[in-house]
């Protein structure tokens, strides 16, 4: 038979003179701890079901029954206390992670009331209160090394875009799923009458929370919940969280109970299934693997997958393009190569075959097959060039070359070209028979 370390936490005292034994308790008590022992003629309790309901207290006729906290108490230290070593004993007893309200059995701490903001931690004292106001505004982001500024005297700025929040104050990641509806619309809307910002979390975000997007960072974690194109584009920051021991041994749970509803279309996770979020990204094992997780992120934001598309549509999005690029290995000849240069677009193309015969200097690089660190050189130059280009001579151009005009032209001059020797040469043999 097992130890069992585990000590009732409550205690049945029963009055034996005013029992009398109408057995009231053990019919009403949901959790059998009173029962009746005809040998002894006496009701008994299993105090270790109890778990202080008061049931049997309030329905008892004759007030025979009290329960009271048992004082069964541990030998204590300073690094553990008794409750502590109970918790242990209780996890150890049935192997699983005791759960209670809130998520925390101990009194839940109101920071916001233990909160002291000194003002001069964040911006500099004013010389004159009365006439130099204070702010808690912080802005969150890469800072210069130094002040630099350009030849007329305008402060140089090259840093990424800025976060700014209008007190030092953002409320931390809490997922769509473990907290409800309710509660995520709470913290966006304070988030944004505050001007600060609050954490989706892992569960991805509610379809009527985007329009709090300013307001919003959007995160990342290592089960990729609710992570799609429109979820990064919504938020004014991303937030990679890097790993996670909420349970031990398998980072982040939420049961399939809770993956119901919006909370599953949300989460992009199938209705009843468990959403278990790895401790740590299973790809991310180097600073390498983090550097282009962040460049994956930031290219997210940046193309889009058109698909299928109607020709005046695609003409349109090559006028309002800087640059067409195809990296092809074999081109007979590069149609699509003309259709982005008749739009004035210039382009960056391969020698495989094709652009080779109109792609130049004038409208375009040319860079060698499967050579990537070129490829990556010439959209460079491309990004930095590209205003010098003259799209209106590379449009007219390709008309006069390549428009159905000068086509059919050139197609008409060959077959009187092929006409007018096809006649000549018959000539000669008539010549030569006569």
């Amino acid at each position: 038979m097992a130890i069992n370390f585990l000590y009732p936490d409550y205690e049945v005292v029963r009055n034996q003179d005013r029992c009398i034994g109408c057995r009231v308790c053990e019919r009403q008590c949901a959790n059998e701890v009173h029962s009746y022992n005809a040998e002894l003629d006496k009701m008994l309790s299993d105090e270790t079901k109890c778990v202080n309901c008061h049931r049997c207290v309030t329905l008892c006729p004759t007030h025979a029954l009290k329960i009271v906290k048992n004082d069964h108490t541990f030998k204590e230290n300073a690094n553990w206390s008794g409750k502590t070593i109970q918790e242990i004993y209780k996890q150890a007893d049935t192997g699983g992670v005791l759960l209670s309200s809130m998520g925390n059995p101990e009194p839940y701490p109101v920071y916001f009331d233990k909160l002291l903001l000194n003002a001069s931690q964040v911006t500099n004292p004013p010389i004159d209160p009365l006439r130099e106001p204070m702010e808690t505004k912080v802005f969150l982001g890469a800072k210069p090394s130094r002040v630099q500024r350009d030849e007329k005297g305008e402060l140089v700025n090259n840093l990424s875009p800025q976060i700014k929040l209008s007190v030092p104050i953002m409320f931390s990641a809490m997922s769509y799923g473990s907290i409800s509806y309710n509660a995520h619309a709470s913290l966006a809307r304070a988030a944004q009458e505050l001007g600060i910002l609050y954490n989706t979390g892992e569960g991805g975000l509610h379809e009527d929370f985007v329009k709090y997007g300013a307001n919003t960072i959007v995160q990342v974690a290592s089960g990729r919940f609710g992570v799609h194109k429109g979820y990064l584009e919504s938020g004014a920051a991303i937030e990679i969280k890097m790993g996670q021991g909420a349970k031990p041994g398998i980072g982040g749970h939420l049961p399939g109970a809770k993956i119901v509803g919006d909370v599953a279309k949300t989460r992009m996770v199938p209705v009843g299934s468990d959403a278990i979020s790895p401790a740590p990204h299973h790809d991310i094992y180097s600073i390498e693997d983090l550097a282009e997780l962040i460049y994956d992120l930031k290219m997210e934001n940046r193309i889009e997958l058109a698909g299928i598309r109607p020709r005046e549509e695609i003409a349109q999005r090559l006028q309002q393009a800087d640059c067409f690029v195809l990296a092809s290995v074999s081109e007979t000849f590069g149609v699509s190569y003309l259709e982005a240069l008749s739009c004035g677009v210039p382009v960056i193309a391969t020698r495989c075959g094709g652009p080779e015969c109109f792609v130049n200097e004038h409208n375009g690089l040319m860079v060698e097959p499967d050579d990537v660190e070129g490829l990556a050189s010439a959209m460079l130059t491309m990004y930095c060039n590209g205003g010098s280009y003259n799209r209106a001579a590379i449009a007219q151009e390709v008309r006069n070359h390549y428009s159905s005009q000068a086509v059919a032209a050139r197609l008409m001059e060959q077959y009187e070209q092929l006409t007018h020797q096809s006649e000549t040469q018959q000539h000669k043999q008539k010549a030569l028979v006569g």
